[in-house]
C-alpha cells in the first residue's frame, strides 16, 4: 500500500538536504552486514520512494560503491550509498537496477512519516 507524503529532510551538518513529494512505497529495516558497517548501526531503518519523487535542495551527494566479492548477498552487492561529502552522514540506499530509493530515515527531518502506523 503506498501513501503520499511531502518530507523533507538531510545529513547531519545540513549540507546535503533534499525534499520528497510523492508515493511512500514502504518503509522497512536491514540488517546485512553491509547496512551495519555503512551506519555503525545494528538495524537500519528506510523509506522506500520513486526516485521522481526526490529533489536535493542542497549539495548534491556523493557516492559510495563498495566492490564485493564473488557470492556476497547483501546491500552492497545490488547498490551503492549517497552520502554527505562534508560531514559523511550516509543520506540513501540506491539500488544498481531500478528507480526506487531507500531514503535512511533518521535523515528525515520529522521522523513520525517513517513511525507511524
Amino acid at each position: 500500500m503506498t501513501k503520499h507524503i511531502k518530507v523533507t529532510g538531510s545529513c547531519h551538518c545540513g549540507e546535503t538536504s533534499y525534499a520528497i513529494d510523492g508515493e511512500m512505497i514502504k518503509t522497512s529495516h536491514c540488517q546485512c552486514e553491509a547496512c551495519q558497517k555503512a551506519t555503525g548501526s545494528d538495524r537500519v531503518g528506510f523509506l522506500t520512494i520513486n526516485a521522481e519523487s526526490l529533489k536535493f535542495t542542497g549539495k548534491k551527494p556523493a557516492f559510495f560503491n563498495k566492490i564485493v566479492e564473488e557470492g556476497v548477498d547483501n546491500c552492497d552487492a545490488h547498490g551503492f550509498w549517497l552520502y554527505c561529502a562534508e560531514c559523511g552522514s550516509r543520506i540513501l540506499w540506491q539500488p544498481t537496477n531500478g528507480d526506487q530509493r531507500d531514503i535512511l530515515a533518521g535523515t528525515l527531518d520529522d521522523i513520525s512519516v517513517f513511525t507511524a502506523e
